[in-house]
């Protein structure tokens, strides 16, 4: 988890930076695809000229115009646009991070000395707390360090998928940056406008599923 929390949150940016391996991918991927949206576009707009000498006067044909318009400009700035959602996510994400670590330095730390897990299989130092702790029934002993270790298995497998999420998040985000163009392209049409809804879900959801 502490390795997944600072290299694909804290150090988010050095990974897909534009100076970077991945950033120099993303921005390849999303000319290639917004080049490719513009070209949609331009059969659109030859489209909507057929349309509008058959029926002028449609309205319809009028604001799908606009948006195609609004579209084709929002679609240049769609990478950035994706990169601000992402960031807010991400900032807010470090903040409640370096909040938590501010005292054990650790996310797993912190959590751990929340849960009391560190004292789980600690002997007792004091001389009048061994005798106490010698006194319990073996069955009493037994059923405790049985109970810790369930937790600690628990709260080890819960650490261990945190940072796995963080993982798949990142390799998410990674590709909706890719294909963010999308997010603007697909509203035009009717045919395509569930998949840029779930494109703009998907990237509201892993972008504030850290600090989440």
């Amino acid at each position: 988890l502490d390795a997944s929390v600072d290299t694909f949150i804290v150090k988010l940016s050095g990974l897909i930076g534009n100076g970077t391996p991945v950033g120099a991918s993303i921005n390849a991927i999303w000319t290639v695809i917004r080049d490719i949206c513009n070209l949609v576009f331009i059969f659109g707009f030859i489209y909507i000229g057929i349309k509008t000498i058959i029926d002028y006067e449609s309205s319809a044909t009028k604001r799908m115009l606009a948006s195609i318009i609004i579209a084709a400009f929002l679609i240049n700035f769609s990478l950035l646009i994706t990169k601000i959602v992402i960031d807010v996510g991400n900032y807010i994400a470090v903040e409640i991070h370096n909040n938590l670590t501010a005292r054990d330095g650790s996310i797993a730390g912190s959590f751990s000395e929340a849960l009391g897990v560190r004292t789980f299989f600690a002997f007792p130092k004091n001389q009048t707390d061994v005798k106490e702790f010698v006194d319990r029934s073996a069955s009493t002993n037994i059923s405790f360090y049985f109970m810790a270790t369930i937790m600690l298995t628990i709260a080890g497998f819960v650490l261990a998928a945190g940072g796995i999420l963080l993982i798949v998040r990142f390799v998410a985000l990674v590709l909706i940056l890719c294909f963010s163009p999308l997010l603007f392209a697909a509203t035009i049409f009717p045919a395509t406008a569930s998949t840029a809804s779930d494109l703009w879900k998907k990237l509201i959801h892993y972008s504030f599923f850290a600090p989440a």
